[in-house]
């Protein structure tokens, strides 16, 4: 899911094949695979209303996507177990930003999640695929209270997250151009609603649809956007580091400071 949100087509994975020396490179086996993800800039409808702040981070990478792609059961607890129901074959995921200990998938290895406010500490973590019967069975080992979202469980239905894919290449970017701070793409004739670069919108972004003047980038769920009036059939995007300009203009001015007191204490010397 993440992939599909920032466009990551491929990952590379490096492990190590014997103990790792600290007086050599270690050896170790790579792998790369690749699955198909939209294009860094994509096209979607105008933005829908946020959620409610205390929503499921499941919820939040839906309306990034633009589509339903999980199934979001409200879990029954009986003591340390969870039950639910999902679509059999889908991949359950389990987030709990508050949540210290481990949690395991009936037949499943248990996964660790170390949560505590903030929830940046406490990411999902996979803990398996639902059985033919449908039947979610999760096993909780807290350390200390466990205290759970209304929605800790998300079962991703991966046919659900490949149409909407395929949705967003068929109408998205059909090039993109990146240079070191600059990100260019064409679109296809007619495109309305919001281009949406998938890199966060953080301070220093400003973009254009087509000819128009650069101006602060609008955000679509947090990532960088662009409104489109059907027009334009090219967005353009630049980065440049907040303070980069006041930055060199103090550096400038020190520099012009200190070359002024070395001429100056020139000048004394010679008189």
């Amino acid at each position: 899911m993440t992939d599909a949100l920032f466009s990551v087509g491929t990952r590379i994975r490096s492990e190590p094949v014997e103990p790792v020396r600290r007086d050599a490179p270690p050896r170790a086996s790579v792998t790369a695979a690749t699955t198909p993800v939209p294009p860094l800039v994509t096209v979607r409808p105008a933005p829908r209303p946020a959620g409610p702040a205390g929503d499921s981070a499941f919820a939040r990478q839906e309306r990034l996507l633009g589509a339903s792609v999980y199934e979001r059961p409200v879990p029954r607890r009986t003591g340390r177990v969870l039950t639910a129901r999902c679509p059999a074959g889908s991949r359950v995921w389990f987030w709990a930003p508050e949540y210290r200990g481990t949690a395991a998938l009936a037949g499943g290895e248990p996964v660790r999640f170390d949560g505590r406010p903030p929830a940046v500490t406490a990411p999902m973590g996979a803990l398996g695929t639902v059985p033919d019967s449908g039947e979610v069975r999760i096993a909780l080992g807290p350390e200390g209270k466990a205290r759970l979202p209304r929605e800790p469980v998300g079962c991703l239905v991966r046919a659900r997250l490949d149409a909407a894919v395929d949705r967003l290449a068929a109408t998205g970017a059909t090039r993109v151009r990146t240079t070191g701070h600059t990100v260019t793409a064409a679109l296809p004739p007619g495109s309305t609603g919001v281009a949406v670069l998938a890199v966060p919108r953080i301070s220093g972004w400003r973009c254009a649809a087509g000819g128009a003047d650069l101006r602060p980038a609008r955000a679509y769920e947090g990532l960088v956007a662009v409104p489109l009036d059907g027009r334009a059939d090219t967005v353009r995007c630049s980065f440049r580091p907040p303070g980069l300009r006041l930055g060199g203009a103090v550096g400038a001015a020190a520099l012009l400071a200190l070359v002024a007191t070395g001429v100056l204490h020139r000048g004394r010397a010679r008189g």
